[in-house]
Order: C-alpha cells, then structure tokens, then sequence
C-alpha cells in the first residue's frame, strides 16, 4: 500500500483477515470443473467523531456478487426481510 497511514490500514486488513479466519466464515476449496470464482474487493472507511477526528479505521472484504450469472453461480435469491 502507498497511501497515507498505510501501517493503520494493513493493520485493520489484517484484523479483518483473521476475524474470518477464526469464525470460520469462509474456507479454501478447489473450483469446480466449469466453474468461474467470483472476485471480491475490500472497501475502507474512516469512522469520524462528531469533532472530525478520525474514531478508526474500518474495511470489509465483499464479494463482487454482480458478477454471478442466475442458474451458473446461484438458482435461488434469498432476502433479509423484517
């Protein structure tokens, strides 16, 4: 990384990295013949006080689910409903 504060963010990637790790959200596994992986991406954010000071740093690693093709990658599409 060569962006400001950059020890700041590996440091959060790789809290973020190890909390998957630990709650065993995803694992490693060999594709599927005819099958194409998804891509992901992490997103960054400065959490600010009411002052502007920065609070923390957060990031999410997330799917790049756009990429899916209806009946290739997924048949069903499930939503959170309230």
């Amino acid at each position: 990384m060569n962006i400001p504060n950059d020890d700041k963010w590996i440091k959060v990637v790789q809290d973020e990295y190890n909390s998957l790790l630990i709650n065993k959200t995803w694992t490693f596994t060999k594709l599927l013949e005819g099958k194409h992986a998804i891509g992901h991406k992490w997103i960054f954010h400065i959490k600010t006080k009411s002052n502007g000071s920065i609070c923390c740093y957060k990031t999410c690693l997330v799917a790049k689910g756009y990429t899916q093709i209806f009946c290739v990658d997924f048949e069903n599409i499930l939503l959170p409903m309230v």
